[in-house]
């Protein structure tokens, strides 16, 4: 039961997008095959489910100068705003995602940010995915939300955000409900 629970993972796994640029789906033995990787004593492959992250609180101060919006062990999501955010006229947001303890961005995974703008905010893209990203690979992933308010005053964004990030010995599938303010003047 327990080699084909493990074959049904590394399956998913390479589905999923964690195949070459995530070695947790191989043996130490390059194979890919669980019980080679079992026979040679080799770590057996591991790949973690999709799961909702926990939030962290908007507002709090961010290495980039923004603001962290979601946080884990193994990675910081942050919300950075370029320049100062004025009325009729677009601004932008950066969405950064910053693997750390090891862990890379999976770029074989289909990411996705879907940004939903409060009232009053019009988006210049809603959808983004690795295409879209500013920035994409080792060691983040940045994506520039450009947005247009109608009106001042802080207006809150949320976003569903999929992604993947992988060390060698296994891959991450967050699934993170994002939430950051911004204020225009």
């Amino acid at each position: 039961m327990k080699k084909a629970v493990i074959v049904h993972l590394v399956v998913l796994a390479s589905l999923l997008g964690c195949g070459e640029g995530c070695s947790g789906t191989t043996g130490e033995s390059g194979s890919s095959d669980p019980a080679t990787a079992a026979n040679t004593g080799a770590p057996e492959p591991t790949t973690t489910a999709p799961e909702v992250a926990t939030t962290a609180t908007p507002g709090t101060a961010a290495p980039g100068g923004g603001s962290v919006i979601a946080t884990n062990e193994n990675y910081v999501i942050e919300a950075v705003t370029q320049g100062t955010p004025t009325v009729a006229q677009e601004g932008e947001v950066e969405i950064r995602l910053v693997p750390r303890n090891g862990y890379h961005v999976n770029a074989e995974y289909p990411i996705r940010l879907r940004v939903t703008p409060p009232a009053g905010v019009t988006l210049a893209r809603s959808e983004f995915d690795k295409a879209a990203a500013k920035e994409f690979g080792d060691p983040r992933a940045i994506f520039g939300v450009r947005f247009t308010p109608a009106a001042a005053g802080e207006a809150l964004f949320t976003a569903d955000f999929r992604f993947s990030v992988c060390n060698p010995q296994t891959c991450l599938l967050p699934q993170e409900n994002l939430r950051w303010s911004v204020t225009a003047q």
